[in-house]
């Protein structure tokens, strides 16, 4: 009897003080607040996973077909190709082949091609970095006349450089980004001068195998802990 005169208070309250009934269920019955995520031990994890925003430092040297030069040699001031606008654009594109029978079930699929290509915008340059960027140029330094002279095109110039081309982004928390190839600027450059405008240089690198394996870029992301 007691029971049910329970139940029946219960069920009278329930109706004529129908919010406070609901907020009374829901406190009581809620589910306990989940414990707070733990963070993965491996602090690294977190520079791995980054929004990166901005542009970066592009440096170009000659590469002679030795061994990837140390960090510390390739990002120096000279090596610096200059300021640039509009960042940089590393694109890669395999060509694949599939081997289809007649019913059209893939039997197998492999790459037959790959191409790197790396570009970006030079806003501050001179005629060494035109060298640069030029499969086949050469360039004279004449310290009497304080001339530096390029001399592009001619017969029987078959050979084409190669340069070490990378781009380095600074995330904010100091850590860095690196983009690598060996490459020939094969594809040439174009040179506007227009007015109220500045002169951007269209630099075009694409990537030929450094090593044994046909490595055509390499991209190093630092996974140390800032600090």
């Amino acid at each position: 009897i007691a029971t049910v005169h329970s139940l029946d208070l219960l069920l009278y309250f329930s109706l004529t003080h129908y919010p406070l009934f609901i907020l009374f269920f829901f406190l009581m019955y809620r589910r306990p607040p989940r414990a707070t995520p733990l963070y993965s031990s491996a602090a690294s994890d977190v520079y791995k996973r980054q929004v990166i925003l901005g542009s970066g430092d592009l440096f170009v040297m000659s590469y002679t077909g030795e061994a990837i030069p140390e960090d510390s040699v390739i990002e120096t001031t000279s090596n610096q190709i200059g300021h640039i606008q509009g960042g940089a654009t590393l694109e890669y594109k395999p060509t694949d082949y599939s081997v289809v029978d007649d019913m059209g079930a893939v039997l197998k699929r492999f790459i037959t091609e790959e191409e790197v290509t790396l570009k970006s915008g030079v806003l501050t340059w001179g005629v060494n970095t035109l060298a640069k960027l030029c499969p086949a140029g050469a360039l004279t330094e004449d310290s009497s006349t304080h001339k530096s002279t390029l001399k592009i095109g001619g017969r029987g110039k078959t050979g084409i450089s190669k340069v070490l081309a990378r781009f380095v982004h600074t995330y904010d928390t100091g850590l860095k980004l690196r983009i690598t190839i060996v490459a020939t600027a094969s594809s040439g450059f174009t040179l506007a001068f227009a007015k109220d405008k500045e002169t951007v240089i269209d630099a075009e690198l694409k990537a030929v195998p450094h090593d044994t394996d046909g490595t055509l870029v390499v991209i190093e992301q630092d996974t140390r802990t800032a600090g």
